[in-house]
């Protein structure tokens, strides 16, 4: 599984990872990975396709959902804000950029499939790929990056309000 985490209103701040399992802690994971790095949480709402590692149901078509117990306390956690995408034609265009966005990774850094000796070493090349990807130029002009000081993120050791009983570690993996 790759997840890819992108905050398109902070443009260029874009972190992925990838794991053995598409399970709900390699999702989770990824947040705090992605979390981590980028130096906090989204002040606005985070899109969310419909993957069963956040939401056990879809109610009707609209945004609505029933969100997996333990997604709620995650994010409850971290004190994320989700949207979930609309359900067919009217909300086909809000998956697209994210799967364009990991269709556009896959060709460009895992085609031909790297020869790695472990998932560590995998995401050590990803991460490179990310800061250059971060740092390439679209029509002569940089991307900028903001950060948590830009206002956009709130730090994650100032993070206030309820805690629940999630830690930073989300699972293990058997081999």
């Amino acid at each position: 599984m790759a997840c890819s985490a992108a905050l398109p209103a902070e443009q260029a701040i874009v972190q992925r990872r990838i794991f053995a399992s598409a399970g709900q802690e390699a999702f989770f994971e990824g947040h705090v990975h992605a979390l981590n790095v980028v130096g906090g949480v989204p002040t606005s709402k985070v899109r969310y396709d419909n993957l069963r590692a956040a939401v056990a149901q879809v109610l009707g078509f609209s945004r609505q959902r029933v969100e997996a117990e333990r997604w709620t306390a995650f994010r409850s956690h971290y004190g994320l804000q989700a949207m979930y995408c609309e359900l067919g034609i009217r909300g086909a265009h809000e998956k697209g950029g994210v799967e364009g966005q990991i269709g556009w990774f896959r060709r460009n850094h895992l085609v031909p499939v790297p020869e790695v000796n472990s998932f560590a070493q995998l995401n050590e090349m990803t991460e490179r790929w990310d800061r250059d990807d971060d740092a390439r130029h679209i029509r002569s002009q940089p991307r900028p990056r903001r950060t948590a000081a830009g206002g956009r993120l709130t730090p994650l050791a100032t993070r206030s309000g309820p805690r629940s009983a999630v830690s930073d570690t989300c699972g293990t993996m058997a081999p």
